[in-house]
């Protein structure tokens, strides 16, 4: 009974010192097999306060979390690499918003020249429309004073401003233009100098002259000049 008794004790140690030698042996593999490691598994064997109970493992888990560690040195340099790249990312969208803006802009300016460009044109159309017309009216009522004759055209002259006369005068023939003249220099006051100041624009280069002067000093042309 004795000796039963020894085998099973002696089998009991042999086992455990096994468990133990194995649960050692796992640890190293697992590289966990550390100085506080074996600190622990010391106590453990002891029975020192120090070991921790499975039953303590709920608290320890809920116990407020130690000092943070320190980053390493190749995690600093992960961190900022990522942080540059994000940083990159975001600056390459800036550009490119920028890009995009920038080529609206250009597309709004090429269309404003666009348009700029066909109303110069529209506008010298229009003024090349009027001269066209005015000119061909001008030399139908240089027509109609040759056909009525100087004493009736007359009449008709004096209400048309001075240079709109000089310009159908001077597109007259010149005995036209002279039979012209003699009839303002033979009829009323007011007709004698109407016909002074059309002969004075007529000696002047008028209203040709007025056109140029106009020009030469940025104004408008003078009124009453129809052209042609």
């Amino acid at each position: 009974m004795g000796r039963a008794l020894a085998t099973l004790f002696g089998v009991i140690c042999i086992a455990t010192v096994a468990t133990q030698t194995l649960a050692v042996g796992v640890m190293w593999w697992h590289g966990r097999l550390t100085p506080s490691a074996w600190a622990e598994i010391a106590a453990a064997l002891d029975g020192a306060p120090g070991a921790t109970a499975p039953g303590d493992a709920t608290s320890e888990a809920t116990a407020p979390a130690g000092p943070t560690r320190t980053p390493t040195y190749e995690e600093v340099l992960e961190r900022r690499a990522a942080a540059a790249l994000q940083l990159a990312d975001r600056t390459e969208a800036l550009r490119s918003a920028a890009r995009a803006v920038a080529a609206e802009a250009k597309a709004v300016a090429d269309d404003r020249a666009a348009l700029a460009a066909d109303r110069t044109a529209f506008e010298r159309e229009l003024t090349q429309a009027r001269e066209e017309l005015t000119a061909e009216a001008t030399e139908q009522a240089r027509e109609l004073v040759k056909g009525m004759g100087p004493k009736d055209s007359v009449g008709y002259l004096m209400s048309l401003p001075d240079l709109s006369v000089v310009t159908l005068v001077k597109g007259l023939d010149a005995r036209t233009a002279s039979k012209v003249l003699a009839e303002f220099a033979g009829g009323t006051e007011q007709e004698r100098a109407r016909g002074v100041v059309i002969f004075a624009a007529l000696h002047a280069g008028q209203p040709e002259a007025a056109a140029i002067d106009a020009a030469a000093g940025g104004g408008p042309a003078p009124p009453g000049d129809p052209g042609g």
